[in-house]
Parts: structure tokens; sequence; C-alpha cells
């Protein structure tokens, strides 16, 4: 079922609430020592196994984010969502370069038609679709859509530092919109943007820019 953006947002927020108060460290009781109580860090994502090399070919970066995610949860390969996201739609292609240009038109204009952002086509897809690298996806891991990342900018910080989660944001760099991947790697937030090749360090989700919406995904 598609979300509509306000009902999202409240969902968005609920299930936010509840991620935090759930990674939130518990008083020790009795017979309870205080190294048992804080859960921090033990699910968090091991950025070795981030892929670091993949470039977008043209307006992709929505798709790219999800794809980075889902690589590290499945192991397939980036191009396997553009090529998910064509056969989802019924749209041809020939390979996977030409997959991703298909994916990019198509999806300008479907979430213009739905008069949605761009990460809620994505996320339907991931909870909804047949095609099997979403279906093994959402086998993997969750995704929450927050309509104004603003409001939850510490929420989000604390679960991707205490989660094995990832962060799909997308923000304003000038009077464009881009998507990036943010993680936490136990010392501090990383970035990846797959404009550019590798990660890099971000002192907090305020630093990138006017934050717009994103989707938590977060491990099963």
């Amino acid at each position: 079922m598609f979300l509509r953006p306000a009902r999202a947002v409240l969902i968005a927020a609920v299930v936010l609430a509840e991620l935090v108060l759930s990674a939130a460290p518990t008083q020790p009781g009795a017979g309870q020592s205080s190294a048992d109580t804080s859960k921090t860090g033990e699910h968090r994502i091991d950025v070795s196994r981030i892929n670091a090399t993949f470039l977008q070919n043209g307006g992709s970066c929505v798709l790219s984010s999800y794809a980075i995610v889902a690589n590290y949860f499945t192991g397939r390969p980036v191009g396997t969502y553009f090529e998910g996201y064509c056969k989802h739609f019924k749209l041809s292609y020939t390979n996977v370069f030409e997959a991703e240009q298909k994916y990019a038109a198509h999806f300008d204009r479907e979430w213009r038609k739905r008069n949605c952002r761009g990460y809620e086509v994505i996320l339907d897809l991931h909870s909804n679709s047949v095609v099997e690298c979403f279906v093994e996806a959402r086998a993997r891991f969750d995704g929450i859509f927050s309509l104004d990342s603003a409001a939850h900018r510490k929420e989000l910080e604390e679960l991707l530092a205490c989660k094995e989660a990832f962060l799909n944001i997308t923000y304003e760099p000038g009077n464009d919109y881009h998507s990036i991947t943010v993680v936490h790697d136990g010392k501090g937030l990383q970035a990846r943007d797959t404009n550019r090749k590798g990660l890099y360090a971000i002192p907090e989700l305020a630093k990138i820019g006017k934050l717009r919406d994103s989707v938590l995904y977060v491990a099963k």
C-alpha cells in the first residue's frame, strides 16, 4: 500500500520514537552491572562492506542511494536495482547502463504523477514489489520514511549510532536536490555520495545543507 505524505509522517514519528526508546540503555537493576546496560555499537554498520566505488550516471541518485543500502545487506550488485525497477514498471532495457537511464527518466515522471516524494516511490517498491531483488531486500531490512528530516535530526543521529542502519537523506546543495547515504562508523557520521567515490566524514546532519525528506533503513 502506498502511504500518502501526511500519514507517512505520523507513522515515521511514532516509529522513530519507539526505536529511540528501544535503543536507549536502561538503568541497571539488582544483579545487573552497568557494563551490561548499553547496547550502543553492538549492531553498527561495518563501513568496510559499503560499496565505495559505484558512480551514478545522470540523475539516478535516489535509487542509487537505496542500491548502496541494498548491496550492503544482500550482496547483489548496485545495478541490480536499476534492472529491478525496470522489471517492476515493465521498461525495456539492454544492459545495466541503459536500465539506469530508463529508471531516471521514468522515475522523474512517476513521483510527479503520484504527487509524492521520490523516496516514497522507492519505499513502495521496497515494501510491495514482487521483483526478486526487492523481495530479498525487504526480508533483510525495513524502511521508515520521514517527510521532515530536520524535525527528527537528533533521533536519526542517535539511531545511526546504535542500530545497524543507513539513512538515505535528501538535501538542497543549491537550487537542486540530491540524495546521499549516511552511516555511523563508531566514531562519527560518514556519508556516501554516489556522485563521488569513497566515504567522507560529516560532523552532523545539519551540516549537509538544507535537509528535506529521508528514509531510515534498519536491519531486521
